[in-house]
């Protein structure tokens, strides 16, 4: 399910990248990834789903029947597939993605 929460920050803590990695626990189990764009950045891509915590500026991820407008402390779980991110503020964005892992075998 395609949802965009806000970020606990009474029970987590402040969002940064040493809070989020310490949440998603062994980095066997999951990849933690810190992305910086500048203003008006805009390109696609594809991707499998992912948990997209965004720790400075306004951004937008759009999919082929979906449209995530993230911002500031949100928590955006998105799917797998085809994207167009663009950086919507006037500023830098700042942006942590979660996967999940398949098992080791």
């Amino acid at each position: 399910m395609s949802t965009i929460s806000i970020w606990d920050e009474i029970n987590l803590g402040k969002m940064t990248l040493a809070t989020i990695k310490e949440r998603y626990g062994p980095e066997s189990k999951f990849r933690v990834s810190l992305y910086h764009y500048e203003a008006s950045a805009r390109f696609s891509g594809g991707m499998q789903s992912a948990l997209c915590h965004v720790l400075r500026g306004p951004c937008r991820y759009v999919f082929a029947d979906k449209v995530f407008d993230l911002s500031e402390g949100d928590v955006g779980s998105l799917p797998s597939g085809r994207y167009l991110f663009e950086a919507v503020g006037p500023g830098p964005v700042d942006i942590v993605l979660v996967w999940e892992l398949p098992p080791q075998t």
